[in-house]
């Protein structure tokens, strides 16, 4: 072989290398960023955070690219309160909660950024219905804006307030379980009991898994036991702890805007007694229990503002309440609609 092709063929090389490295540089530097979009899908705020969450009274908590510390924005992706805090959760009643960065204890700020109930819970939850969870050294209960008990710490594992009521266990075994939107998914785990706002049980638990009340419905699981703790089959009571919709479903989520996803499923019988669950697609069905619509989605969210976040083919898109694609799945993650804009996480260079 002469001289020339092997030059030749080394500079071919070359080339195919350097454009291989020049492609793999390329992925690599891509990355993965929220930024928050209108109901049209348009990007109406830059994905330019490592971290987002839904907008509430006007203001999102944002951990800004390449921070540790996390601020909140307007709806103009203007910075309103500089990123300060530990963590950060939404605004209700004008108040959010906050972690310090230094003393690594919650409080609540104002929406000037100052803190105007001292940092001294070790967890504590935004305000709804009047209350927040709130942690002392080991037990939850609730506090009020100013910071004050309301109900006492006594609950080993406690949630949120959703429809007057908030779930409460006295089992340290107890799991909260949120999805990877942000949202409470189910608690599990544990002998829940479901209080009011004046701390008073109103309605006795009698399973292990169970949801937040929304829509005056509260999915609840029953049955055969998947796995050790995941009960297979998922209903919905009313106030009242009745089942208006009987326990059959795989998974569920709670209600929204009257409209609920859930997902199917059926066992396999792989023979010699050997069961195995093969879970299914997610649909909607509406309070009573009728499909709305057919379940075709690898997963999906509760509605809010008129669309629901579904999965199909590994991305993230929305959907209206005929179960038509309104904007196209292409997010690797997204959260729900709040005051019109959605957070959004996707590949940026």
């Amino acid at each position: 072989m002469s001289k020339m092709k092997i030059q030749k063929q080394i500079g071919i090389i070359l080339g195919a290398l350097t454009l291989s490295i020049s492609a793999f540089q390329k992925v690599e530097a891509a990355e993965a960023k929220w930024g928050y979009i209108n109901s049209d899908g348009n990007l109406a705020i830059k994905a330019d955070y490592d971290e987002g969450q839904t907008f509430s009274e006007g203001l999102a908590a944002v951990k800004p690219k390449g921070k540790s510390v996390w601020g909140y924005i307007n709806k103009e992706g203007k910075v309103v309160i500089e990123p300060n805090f530990e963590d950060a959760g939404s605004f209700h009643e004008g108040l959010a909660p906050a972690q310090d960065s230094q003393s690594k204890l919650w409080g609540f700020i104002d929406r000037t950024g100052q803190f105007v109930v001292k940092p001294t819970f070790t967890s504590l939850s935004s305000l709804s219905d009047g209350l927040a969870c709130a942690k002392n050294d080991s037990q939850f209960g609730y506090v009020n804006k100013e910071g004050q008990w309301q109900i006492n710490p006594q609950f080993d594992v406690a949630s949120t307030f959703s429809d007057g009521k908030a779930l409460v266990s006295n089992y340290a075994s107890g799991i909260i379980s949120y999805s990877s939107r942000g949202g409470m998914h189910f608690a599990s785990g544990a002998s829940w009991r479901c209080i009011n706002t004046k701390g008073q049980e109103v309605l006795p638990y009698q399973v292990n898994e169970c949801g937040d009340f929304k829509d005056g419905l509260a999915p609840v699981a029953t049955g055969a036991n998947n796995g050790p703790i995941k009960p297979d089959r998922w209903g919905f009571i009313n106030e009242k702890g009745k089942f208006v919709i009987a326990p059959k479903f795989a998974n569920a989520q709670i209600a929204g805007e009257n409209l609920i996803a859930v997902q199917m499923g059926k066992w396999l019988n792989l023979g010699k007694g050997v069961q195995i669950f093969q879970p299914g697609k997610w649909g909607y069905i509406n309070n009573s229990g009728k499909t709305l619509i057919k379940p075709q989605f690898d997963a999906a969210d509760p509605f809010s503002e008129g669309m629901a976040a579904v999965k199909l083919n590994g991305k993230w898109g929305y959907i209206d309440k005929s179960g038509k694609i309104k904007i196209e799945p292409k997010f690797i993650a997204n959260l729900e609609f709040k005051e019109g804009l959605a957070p959004v996480q996707l590949e940026v260079n």
